[in-house]
């Protein structure tokens, strides 16, 4: 994967050339300062009426008052007041209910910290909290080429992110696919929705594979910045819509392919017809564990399933043994 097919992805680079077939959204600049801001620790919202606080926990204990620590050091979070004018103006051009992304990513790992479960926003601090809350925001953040082979540099410049609002719309997952389109030829179709058995999908498959080969051939071929490159596409009763480009490589999800058959996939003899061109899940037995679950539970409880911190193992026995045997020292 390189550099520039990453910059190709960059929402702004691509949303004027496909407007006609997506979804009507703003595009806001961010200053440096507000990067700054998404970038920091803890979950602080703009407009939050307590805006000090102080992650240095060691500092409270039983005999001490139950404060927080207000020393001169402790970060406070401005307001910006002008961005979230800007942002309120997008909100109700856009209809009132926006879902927020950055460049490339939008925060589907953070929907469960919301009140609805869902990205759906009608105010800035929504969009703040939905933002802070991401592992794929804070990556979009810090290191977005960090899969690039052409470039030692990982981040992108703090004053060339920016904030896109899109209008909100009820999506049923079953009608979201991935295409594949490798030397401008669409390679593979697979169901977004990996972890999910729709019914109604293996029996219209050849239809949908028809469809959007055809809407693949009208409105995207021969448009796009590269040859080869990833766009997830929604059916909307009879009609399609583009949702997003991702880059040809291995930091987007493959979903029902795998990286290895489409990085050596000979695009020339690939047929559009054959069997495994459009791929989805053809009963229940065949779901998968949803990629999005282990966002809504601590990291600590994920690595102590999962084995991977022996420290946290050992503490958590500790902690067993403890409460098994209160009187013991």
């Amino acid at each position: 994967m390189k550099q520039q097919q990453c910059s190709n992805c960059v929402f702004s680079s691509w949303y004027h050339n496909f407007k006609q077939v997506t979804i009507k959204s703003k595009i806001i600049k961010l200053s440096s300062e507000f990067v700054h801001y998404l970038k920091s620790d803890g979950i602080i919202l703009p407009d939050a009426e307590e805006v000090r606080y102080s992650n240095d926990l060691e500092r409270y204990s039983d005999d001490e008052d139950d404060t927080w620590d207000n020393a001169e050091d402790t970060p406070t979070v401005s307001k910006f007041p002008d961005l979230k004018l800007e942002i309120d103006n997008a909100i109700s051009d856009l209809g009132g209910v926006v879902f927020p992304k950055l460049n490339w990513s939008c925060p589907k790992d953070a929907a469960w910290i919301s009140h609805n479960g869902t990205l759906k926003c009608t105010s800035f601090n929504d969009i703040c909290l939905l933002l802070k809350s991401s592992d794929f925001i804070t990556h979009d953040l810090t290191k977005p080429y960090e899969y690039c082979e052409d470039s030692n540099i990982t981040h992108h410049p703090d004053d060339q992110y920016e904030l896109v609002l899109r209008r909100w719309c009820e999506v049923i997952p079953g009608m979201e696919f991935r295409c594949f389109v490798k030397a401008n030829k669409l390679v593979g179709i697979s169901q977004r929705h990996h972890s999910s058995f729709f019914e109604y999908l293996p029996t219209n498959k050849e239809v949908y594979s028809m469809e959007i080969i055809n809407f693949y051939n009208s409105k995207i071929k021969g448009k796009f910045a590269d040859s080869d490159y990833i766009f997830d596409i929604y059916k909307n009763g009879e009609k399609y819509c583009v949702i997003d480009f991702n880059p040809f490589g291995e930091k987007t999800d493959s979903l029902l392919f795998s990286w290895t058959e489409l990085n050596t996939l000979d695009a020339s003899v690939v047929d559009e017809q054959s069997e495994g061109f459009f791929r989805v899940i053809s009963d229940s037995n065949g779901i998968q564990p949803s990629p999005y679950n282990s966002y809504a539970i601590p990291k600590d409880m994920v690595d102590l399933k999962s084995g991977e911190d022996i420290n946290k193992m050992v503490d958590f026995f500790n902690l067993k043994n403890l409460i098994s045997n209160p009187g013991d020292e």
